[in-house]
């Protein structure tokens, strides 16, 4: 398994329930967010989000990633996007 290709931008800790693991998200410049289990140091596979990762935070049960990406609407200028995941 393979880290991230280009500079990680950012990062949230995720704290598991008392006793279970940690998980730690990094978002790259490489256009993906990735997972990491902190006692393993495992890492999954990267998720692709079309553009440069900007930001994380972690809140309640979500992930929220900021990237940008361009649109056939716009050629050529990149638009801030934000996404979701339920990691509950």
């Amino acid at each position: 398994m393979k880290a991230h290709e280009d500079c990680v931008k950012d990062m949230t800790l995720v704290r598991g329930s008392p006793g279970g693991a940690a998980t730690l998200f990094t978002g790259s410049y490489d256009g993906s967010w990735k997972a990491w289990d902190l006692r393993t140091g495992a890492g999954e596979e990267p998720l692709p989000m079309g553009g440069r990762v900007h930001c994380m935070i972690h809140e309640g049960n979500f992930l929220f990633v900021g990237f940008e990406r361009t649109i056939e609407d716009f050629p050529g200028v990149p638009i801030g996007m934000i996404r979701a995941w339920n990691l509950a």
